[in-house]
C-alpha cells in the first residue's frame, strides 16, 4: 500500500494545490479560463499525439476494447439517465447526471496517473477510452439532453452543435492525427517535436493543478441527494460494469485492467462545462465532479490495492 500511494499521493495533492490556490484567490477566477484554454489547445493535446504517435499502431487501434468499453460505458449513462428520471430530473438535467457517472477525467488525471502507475504500456489503452468517451458516450449525453427541446429548429441545431463539438474536440484531433503518424511511421520535425514534448512535459502537473483550480465552485449544491446518484455510479458501479463487460468480451487482461483503472477515475470536467453551454443543471454536475474526485484518491487507492498492484510493473 505504501508504494501505491508513492504514486496517488502526489497527484492528488497536486489537485489539491490547485484547490486552496483558488480557494484563497492565489489565482484570480479570471485566469481560469486561459489556464484551460492553454490545457485543452496546447498541452494536454501534445501530450496525447505523443503518446499516441510513438506507440504501435495495432496497440491504438484496439477494437475490441473499443466496443467493449463504449458499450460498457453507454449502459451505465442510460442506467443513470432512468435513475435520475425516477428522481424527478428533467430529461435534460438526467442527460448530464448520465455523463458524470459514466465519464471519467482521463485526458487530465487517467493518462499520466495510469502510465506512472502501470508504465507507457498504459497510454494506448487509455487513448482508446479516451477516444470512446469523447465520439461515443458524449454524443449518446447531449443527444439525449436534446431529445425534447422547446422546438424543432432547437432540436436540429442542437444535433449540430453535438456533431461540430464531438469532431472538433482538439484531444480528439490530436489522438487521430497522432494514430495517423503511429500507422505511417512519420516523425515530426527535431524542433517541432521538441516544442511537442515540452508542452507535453508540462500537461501532467498543469492539469492536475488545473482540476483542483476548477473544483472551486461556492454554489456547488454538495448536499442535494441527487447528487448522491452519479458518485456512486461512477465510484462503484461504473468499474465494476467495465471489468465485467471486458472480461465477457475476452479483452487482454492488461487492457481489462487499464480500463478498469481508467473507470474508477473521478467524473471529467467537460461534463460541467457542456452542462452549462446547454442550459442543463450545472450545479449538480459540479458538486459531482467535486465530490468524486475528492473520494477518487480513497477508492482509487483502495482499488489499486484491491487488485495486487503492490508495485508498477516494469
Amino acid at each position: 500500500m505504501h508504494t501505491i500511494l508513492t504514486i496517488t499521493v502526489p497527484f492528488f495533492a497536486l489537485i489539491l494545490a490547485g484547490y486552496v490556490a483558488a480557494s484563497r484567490r492565489w489565482v484570480p477566477p479570471e485566469a481560469v479560463p486561459a489556464f484551460n484554454g492553454f490545457l485543452l489547445y496546447f498541452a494536454v493535446p501534445a501530450m496525447l499525439f505523443r503518446f499516441a504517435s510513438l506507440t504501435a499502431f495495432g496497440e491504438i487501434a484496439n477494437v475490441p476494447l473499443f466496443l467493449a468499453w463504449t458499450a460498457a460505458g453507454v449502459t451505465v449513462v442510460l442506467a443513470t439517465v432512468w435513475a435520475a428520471r425516477r428522481l424527478g430530473l428533467r430529461l435534460r438535467d438526467a442527460a448530464f447526471m448520465g455523463l458524470a457517472g459514466g465519464v471519467g477525467n482521463l485526458g487530465f488525471l487517467g493518462v499520466p496517473l495510469l502510465v506512472a502507475l502501470l508504465g507507457e504500456r498504459a497510454a494506448a489503452p487509455t487513448i482508446v477510452a479516451i477516444v470512446g468517451d469523447l465520439a461515443v458516450l458524449a454524443t449518446v449525453g447531449l443527444a439525449i439532453a436534446h431529445l425534447d427541446p422547446a422546438s424543432e429548429e432547437d432540436r436540429r441545431h442542437g444535433l449540430r452543435d453535438i456533431a461540430l463539438r464531438v469532431l472538433a474536440n482538439p484531444m480528439l484531433v490530436a489522438m487521430t492525427v497522432g494514430a495517423a503518424f503511429s500507422y505511417f511511421t512519420w516523425r515530426l520535425w527535431t524542433p517541432l517535436d521538441e516544442m511537442v514534448r515540452l508542452l507535453a512535459n508540462a500537461a501532467g502537473p498543469c492539469a492536475l493543478f488545473a482540476i483542483g483550480v476548477s473544483l472551486v465552485r461556492p454554489d456547488a449544491p454538495l448536499r442535494s441527494p441527487i447528487v448522491a446518484l452519479p458518485v456512486a455510479v461512477k465510484l462503484l458501479v461504473h468499474p465494476l460494469v467495465v471489468a465485467a463487460v471486458l472480461w465477457l468480451a475476452g479483452v487482454d487482461p492488461f487492457a481489462t485492467l487499464v480500463a478498469t483503472l481508467a473507470a474508477a477515475l473521478p467524473s471529467a470536467g467537460w461534463v460541467f462545462i457542456f452542462a452549462q453551454r446547454h442550459q442543463a443543471d450545472a450545479g449538480r454536475v459540479s458538486a459531482a465532479i467535486l465530490v468524486t474526485t475528492a473520494l477518487a484518491f480513497l477508492t482509487f487507492s483502495a482499488l489499486v490495492w484491491a487488485l495486487g498492484l503492490s508495485a508498477p510493473p516494469r
